[in-house]
């Protein structure tokens, strides 16, 4: 399938080690089915994923554009553009269409790669250094992210294309991944301004060597990027106040400055910028075998970490919303998610501009990077332990092969009847059910009972918690009329009575 990418790689033209080329397509396919087996898991809650879900594809089901059943009108909060071209395939797919693209954008920016550095002397080196940087420890716990999904991922595989045309020169596909990048979030032009001023002060150093710092710094380009930046940041803000009936996310968060005791505020401070001393500390690593053997390198090493700093206070600002949380604010995966973008990016422009007169690089440098990824990504990304924590669905799959059975475990005889139903609900159809079985519902618009004010229309099916010993449902209330019960071993399923006869004729 990649027979450019397996004559590539070796020490020279005549020693082919094909299974590297294929590394990365190999962990693509591993996390995604790790991200499957996780939004099954009955033991976490993805509401994120499922508000990520609506926003993709309830333009195409005739509700309102960028409407979801938690937050209402979600562009009031966020300028989530680019989640919307997603609508076709999460239509299709559900909720395995949003990390379906992401790992297939991901898929083509590495086969992308594999062709470009087909032909360099320190290809091996690049291209291990490429998976250990984009697709390690901690690519890992941002993309299995433990609130299900976000917009803020398709940050990874878009910024790597831009980076990658840029550094081609082929202006018109990064224009258009730039501006892709542009609407994802509103903080975008943050992200691509770091990106581009690094690709302005890298040009500068590889024409002219003995340029000045002010020079390097202060270029008429550089500032013009900065301002054009600025604006539309600003426009993207202003955008959100106008939409929002009430004070913005961010003045929002800013306000939690004026009710923080100065102990708590402290503590939080010195965990984050420990977590930014750490992650300068591990991203800058692979960078280190270039900048080394580049004239003015150091002066890249000093601007990656100066603009890892103006990401931080960006990112300070959005995450007081969740203050005293840590895990709420830089670990959380979206924000851990972009400075590892834009430190992959940046690396990709560089290691693309350098190799015609580089000298081949070293391994140890980016093996200790992974090495020091793996020891804190735990701290570094707020996360789950999948593995462990969906043991039982292991046991699951494990209980079918062994039984050579291709139903679940008798045990989950709710789950089942609530699988068979939401495979007959209609497209659009809006339900009420308990955390843990949103997920099965992910085709349909799911509301939990504590949080119904969302809903646009009567719902199709109330789910409600029970326990047998028990005449009543503690989990929600249900209108007296329109609904007909269905009884689960654990659960109470009131059916609306417009659908009861296509939701009660269900295979035994």
């Amino acid at each position: 399938m990649f027979p450019n990418c397996k004559r590539s790689f070796g020490f020279n033209p005549g020693k082919k080690i094909g299974l590297l080329a294929i590394v990365p397509f190999l962990i693509l396919m591993v996390w995604f089915g790790l991200k499957t087996l996780q939004i099954q898991s009955p033991y976490q809650s993805f509401a994120d994923g499922h508000i990520a879900l609506q926003l993709s594809k309830g333009w195409m089901e005739g509700r309102p554009l960028l409407y979801d059943t938690y937050y209402g009108y979600h562009d009031k909060i966020h300028n989530y553009f680019f989640i919307l071209l997603l609508g076709p395939v999460t239509w299709l797919t559900g909720i395995y269409g949003l990390f379906g693209a992401y790992v297939l954008l991901t898929g083509l920016l590495f086969y992308r790669i594999c062709l470009t550095i087909a032909g360099w002397r320190d290809r091996r080196t690049i291209w291990i250094t490429l998976i250990l940087f984009g697709l390690g420890p901690l690519a890992y716990f941002v993309f299995i992210d433990v609130f299900g999904w976000h917009p803020e991922q398709y940050y990874f595989p878009l910024m790597g294309f831009s980076a990658l045309f840029i550094a081609k020169k082929k202006w018109i596909p990064a224009g258009i991944f730039l501006f892709l990048t542009a609407t994802i979030k509103e903080s975008a032009p943050i992200l691509i301004c770091g990106l581009l001023l690094f690709v302005s002060i890298t040009a500068s150093l590889l024409d002219n060597p003995n340029i000045s710092l002010r020079q390097l710094l202060l270029s008429k380009r550089n500032i013009f990027l900065v301002t054009v930046s600025v604006f539309i940041f600003l426009a993207g803000m202003a955008l959100l106040s106008y939409k929002s009936a009430g004070p913005s996310r961010v003045m929002t968060a800013l306000q939690v400055l004026t009710e923080v005791q100065p102990v708590e505020l402290i503590n939080y401070l010195l965990k984050f910028m420990l977590a930014l001393v750490l992650f300068y500390a591990i991203l800058i690593l692979p960078f280190i075998p270039i900048l080394k053997k580049l004239e003015g390198g150091h002066w890249l090493s000093f601007f990656l970490a100066f603009y890892l700093s103006v990401l931080g206070i960006a990112f300070f600002i959005e995450g007081l919303i969740y203050f005293p949380d840590f895990d709420g604010g830089l670990p959380y995966p979206t924000r851990a998610g972009s400075i590892l973008a834009f430190f992959f990016s940046c690396y990709l422009y560089l290691a693309i501009r350098t190799a015609a007169f580089r000298e081949p690089v070293s391994l140890s440098y980016p093996m200790w990077g992974a090495i020091f990824q793996l020891t804190f990504s735990a701290f570094l990304v707020f996360h789950s332990w999948p593995i462990i924590e969906t043991r039982k669905d292991l046991g699951k799959i494990l209980y079918r092969v062994l039984s050579f059975s291709g139903s679940d475990n008798p045990t989950d005889a709710d789950r089942r009847l609530l699988k068979k139903i939401a495979s007959k609900l209609p497209r659009g159809a809006e339900v009420v059910a308990p955390e843990q079985y949103l997920s099965i519902f992910h085709k349909s618009y799911g509301a939990r009972p504590e949080r119904q004010e969302w809903l646009l229309g009567q719902p199709a099916v109330y789910v409600c918690g029970h326990q047998p010993d028990q005449s009543s449902t503690a989990d929600c209330e249900v209108p007296e009329t329109n609904y007909i019960l269905l009884k689960g071993n654990h659960i109470h399923i009131w059916i609306n009575e417009l659908w009861e006869s296509r939701l009660t004729n269900l295979p035994e």
